[in-house]
């Protein structure tokens, strides 16, 4: 699936894990609530642009919110925070998809920025979720896909 693809209803759509695996509508839709959950956490004082990631391993769900910092270039994104979380806690291991939430002002489902899409493809092509505030549709998109032709662990 493509960034460009309309927006899906979680229960009308297939998503497998990077080993090819359907993971459950349930499993899907709590991760997007944690994700959605995780905003109220965010400390984001600068942009006032929240966001909220759960990421789904073999080991659990790890959560992550924007932390920033007023030198910018020290902001932790979501993305990121949840994945350092769970390497934290159980080393590399296996990435089977990542939900994040926005408090974007507009109808749109923003996408992760270019350091959390280099970030994220490290670890495999799993699916991203990206959800908003104004609806319960999401947009479904893999890493590859959000960083095509990626410098890659098997590049080195």
């Amino acid at each position: 699936m493509g960034l460009n693809n309309e927006p899906v209803i979680l229960e009308e759509a297939e998503v497998k894990d990077q080993k090819g695996n359907v993971i459950s509508t349930e499993v899907l839709k709590d991760l997007v609530a944690k994700a959605k959950l995780n905003l109220e956490k965010s400390y984001c004082s600068y942009s006032k642009f929240h966001v909220g990631a759960s990421l789904l391993t073999v080991h659990g769900q790890f959560d992550g919110v924007n932390v920033e910092n007023a030198s910018y270039g020290l902001t932790i994104c979501a993305e990121r925070s949840a994945m350092c979380s769970a390497i934290s806690q159980f080393g590399k291991h296996e990435f089977r998809a990542i939900a994040i939430a926005t408090t974007s002002p507009k109808d749109d489902w923003p996408s992760p920025c270019g350091a959390c899409r280099q970030f994220l493809v490290e670890f495999g092509d799993f699916p991203v979720i990206l959800s908003n505030n104004f609806n319960e549709k999401v947009k479904i998109i893999k890493t590859k896909e959000l960083l095509p032709n990626c410098f890659c662990p098997d590049d080195m």
